[in-house]
């Protein structure tokens, strides 16, 4: 179950299992193959697989989360989506909110419905990328950065 919180709202969506760990997956190869280049830099990786609650930012839990332990900040976030809708386009608009870069990583068939949810919402997202699969049947992925305009 998917259960998005917020200050005006709490919307809740019952993730198929087969979603859930499509999704937990997609957190962990995006953090060892889009990730290194922060840990590289002193950085630290969180993330918040299955409704998991290892690192909040000001009360949410995103799906990945950078922070720097010589700042004491968070600096980057990223949220992966397995489905774009309105439960998370509320789940994007906090994230926005929260003054930190906000990256968003969905299915490459989702690619066009997030861009215009992020232009007409105006939903401060710093970079948007793609992820094809064909899991769990191979446990192949390919990322690739998209243009958000």
């Amino acid at each position: 179950m998917v259960i998005c919180i917020s200050s005006e709202r709490i919307t809740v969506r019952k993730r198929q299992k087969l979603s859930q760990e499509l999704h937990d997956w997609v957190i962990e190869m995006a953090v060892e193959r889009l990730y290194g280049k922060f840990r590289e830099a002193g950085r630290k990786v969180y993330t918040n697989p299955n409704q998991q609650k290892n690192f909040d930012v000001n009360g949410f839990y995103p799906d990945i989360v950078v922070y720097n332990p010589e700042t004491k900040k968070v600096t980057f976030i990223d949220e992966i989506e397995t489905e774009v809708g309105d439960v998370e386009k509320n789940q994007w608009e906090d994230f926005a909110k929260l003054g930190m870069a906000f990256s968003l990583t969905v299915q490459l068939r989702d690619v066009e419905n997030a861009k215009k949810i992020i232009k007409d919402n105006k939903i401060g997202v710093i970079s948007l990328w793609s992820y094809k699969t064909e899991y769990p049947t191979t446990k192949t992925i390919e990322f690739k950065e998209e243009a958000l305009s």
